[in-house]
């Protein structure tokens, strides 16, 4: 497709197919982003994705992304496995592209990003869920060993009011190893429990 002078850049071959993307001159980046542009199928995906996750020169990047969201759909797994290993800048970027789907496998991969490393991606993720796929993902979250994670989960749990996760908090609240956890976290699941059912949440803690 494109071939760079040596110890540049090269971007496969319209043989096979493939994007194999090397550290070189900045002076082929344009044609590569032609070539990215004009690329008529999905084929070159996966690499794109892949080079796309640790690309530092912006133009190729950009490029790169590009390429990515024209053909992101029925691609909506790989994108959510990228979300949970890719940096912050670059899970944000993904992010956009799963919001802008409107599959149901959409939804699901943006509950991925809640398993980023990265706080920022994983409020990101929080406000952009959807679905019960996404809800089922939540539920299994409120058990997760990191209880700042936990904590992120409530409150979007409590300000989206996604009632469904009700019984969830509730078994939570009356397990007998809710007295261990942190003064803090424990007002967080009452407060959570109170937004999605006050009453419930009354009688709940008159029998603690």
């Amino acid at each position: 497709v494109a071939e760079a002078p040596s110890g540049g850049l090269t971007a496969g071959t319209a043989a096979t197919g493939t994007l194999k993307v090397t550290r070189g001159v900045s002076q082929i980046v344009p044609g590569i982003e032609r070539v990215l542009q004009i690329w008529g199928d999905d084929g070159l995906f996966t690499d794109a994705l892949e080079q796309a996750l640790v690309e530092a020169e912006p133009q190729l990047g950009d490029a790169l992304f590009a390429y990515v969201k024209r053909w992101a759909e029925s691609h909506e797994a790989a994108l959510g496995q990228a979300l949970a290993r890719a940096n912050m800048a670059a899970a944000l970027r993904v992010l956009a592209i799963l919001e802008g789907l409107p599959s149901k496998e959409a939804g699901t991969a943006l509950a991925a990003g809640l398993k980023s490393p990265h706080a920022d991606v994983r409020r990101a993720a929080l406000d952009l869920l959807r679905g019960e796929e996404a809800y089922a993902e939540l539920q299994q979250l409120l058990t997760d060993k990191d209880a700042d994670l936990r904590r992120e989960v409530l409150a979007v749990v409590a300000r989206l009011k996604i009632r469904a996760l009700g019984p969830a908090v509730v078994r939570r609240i009356q397990d007998e190893g809710f007295q261990e956890i942190p003064p803090t976290e424990k007002k967080d699941w009452l407060a959570c429990l109170f937004a999605l059912n006050a009453t419930r949440a009354e009688e709940t803690a008159i029998g603690m």
